[in-house]
């Protein structure tokens, strides 16, 4: 690899796919992966293996897929599972601790940050610094979404970042600080937000 991607370039594999295929691949957020899986579209196009499985005492969960040969580094941000579909920790960890609290500081513009945020943000960090050479693709719905972008927003290295596909998150402007807001402007042409209009909480 000659080093961080560049602007016209399309031989990576997540800039080859479809829009279809990419909020099928977002999808996969939710799947219960484990290290060594290979991931796969369900038209058959590979992503990646499975390098790591995030999964941390705060809630944030991630999933991480490396394409070695092209230096490639998807990451899956996790959201939130219905509270009748989730397991025991569901109603705490997503909802209780983050998904309310961050409704409530979003409407009363109060920048109030659940940990579960810093942790999606200093994960995404120490994977940048791990991969130094490597372009990263990151996907997140609802919560997802949400720790994908708090976590964009603290980025340290925007030139290892290549797009951000996020689906039906809330708008976290108003949590962010002066420089985050910064650090978003930065990435603001390799961000895309998905948003139903129709959909009260995106």
């Amino acid at each position: 690899m000659d080093g961080p991607w560049k602007e016209g370039e399309c031989h990576m594999i997540n800039a080859n796919l479809t829009d279809w295929q990419r909020m099928q691949l977002a999808q996969l957020e939710y799947h219960d992966w484990r290290v060594g899986d290979v991931l796969l579209l369900p038209d058959g196009v590979m992503i990646g293996s499975v390098s790591d499985v995030i999964d941390t005492d705060d809630g944030f969960r991630a999933t991480v897929i490396e394409a070695s040969q092209q230096g490639e580094v998807t990451i899956l941000f996790r959201g939130s599972s219905g509270v009748l579909q989730g397991d025991p920790t569901t109603w705490t960890n997503e909802w209780l601790r983050v998904n309310l609290p961050v409704g409530d500081a979003i409407i009363n513009q109060v920048p109030e940050v659940p940990k579960e945020m810093w942790t999606a943000a200093d994960c995404l960090n120490h994977l940048l610094a791990d991969h130094p050479q490597a372009r990263f693709y990151l996907y997140g719905h609802s919560l997802g979404s949400i720790n994908a972008q708090f976590a964009l927003a603290n980025c340290r290295c925007f030139d290892q970042i290549q797009r951000a596909y996020l689906y039906e998150g809330p708008n976290i402007y108003w949590l962010l600080g002066e420089q985050q807001r910064k650090n978003a402007l930065q990435l603001r042409t390799r961000i895309f937000n998905y948003i139903d209009p129709l959909d009260v909480v995106a």
